[in-house]
């Protein structure tokens, strides 16, 4: 006996609210009795690790686990014919549903998976049949939904004592803004930059990353279980082994400029946002993004003065616009 799992759309990328549609092809030289075909449509996030000797940490967020038996002693349709059979399968997922994330770069840490299964349940244990095909579900994000995210938003100057510390240069003053905290995927954001150059140094370098910042959470030695209504645990009793970060920098840009000895500069950078999955969080998984701009003198040692900048990314933006990539993965 064969089998195979088909999808309604290929690639199979389905949205929270949608119908998660295909088919099961079973395949059998001959008549076969069967107890129940069981079809399965499960969707988690889980995230563990190991911290040293210590054991442990786990925590699981069920998105999706339904089942439907549509063939075998229980629909009163007990044998598998010979030939080719195909059984249909129809799954609604729930409109909060998680989008697809993680993989190989966060492995040992967490992510968020979605499969079909299917289970020919003959009734001997030795002789069951099992199959999984991975779909993808994707995330929309309206923008519109928070209208704070419109909003200007600055940082305030930040000033620091360049150099080495018996080598001091003098403070250089830096402070950033955008227009808005929300964006979409491929909008170009404007970045107005201040450099207040209180130093003995020319500032001749600027630097915008675009980051992606991840947090996942878990508790030691027991399987703490989240549902979708459940919000984001982070507080102040997560301690250091309960949570892992991480912090990707996805894009680079750096800018020439020229800011002398007792002199302010401003400069105003276009940013693309990339091809990103939407900011979301839930209760064990945060996935943020901010703008990290540096100024550096490069006839200076230890010239680097930060800032962050915060970013909510979505879908759809304040006038409806949709972004040309729907899903990043």
């Amino acid at each position: 006996m064969d089998f195979c799992i088909h999808f309604s759309r290929c690639p199979p990328i389905y949205f929270p609210g949608e119908n998660v549609i295909g088919h099961v092809v079973i395949c059998s030289k001959q008549t076969q009795e069967a107890r129940q075909v069981l079809i399965k449509a499960v969707g988690v996030a889980k995230n563990n690790w190991n911290v040293n000797k210590q054991g442990g940490f786990w925590a699981t967020l069920d998105v999706i686990n339904e089942e439907s038996r549509s063939w075998g002693k229980c629909a009163e349709q007990p044998f598998i014919p010979s030939g080719e059979l195909q059984i249909p399968f129809n799954f609604l997922l729930p409109l909060k549903s998680l989008p697809t994330f993680g993989g190989k770069d966060f492995w040992a840490k967490g992510k968020i998976s979605y499969l079909v299964q299917v289970v020919v349940d003959t009734g001997r244990w030795a002789l069951n049949k099992t199959s999984e095909a991975e779909f993808t579900v994707g995330r929309v994000s309206d923008l519109r939904l928070s209208p704070s995210v419109f909003n200007e938003i600055s940082v305030i100057p930040k000033a620091v004592n360049i150099g080495l510390p018996l080598l001091k240069k003098g403070f250089v003053s830096l402070k950033a803004s955008i227009p808005r905290k929300g964006c979409i995927l491929r909008e170009i954001l404007p970045v107005t930059v201040t450099i207040d150059n209180a130093s003995s140094s020319m500032i001749d370098e600027l630097e915008i990353q675009f980051v992606q910042r991840v947090i996942f959470l878990a508790w030691e030695n027991v399987n703490a279980r989240f549902s979708l209504d459940d919000s984001f645990q982070m507080g102040p009793t997560i301690g250091h082994n309960n949570r892992r970060t991480t912090d990707k920098i996805l894009e680079t840009k750096k800018t020439a400029v020229q800011v002398s000895s007792k002199d302010t500069g401003v400069f105003t950078i276009p940013i693309e946002i990339p091809t990103v999955i939407a900011s979301f969080e839930c209760a064990i998984t945060s996935v943020t993004y901010h703008l990290k701009i540096t100024s550096r003198s490069t006839e200076t040692i230890k010239s680097s003065v930060s800032c962050e900048l915060p970013l909510v990314v979505g879908n759809i933006g304040l006038e409806g616009n949709q972004s040309e990539t729907k899903i990043a993965l």
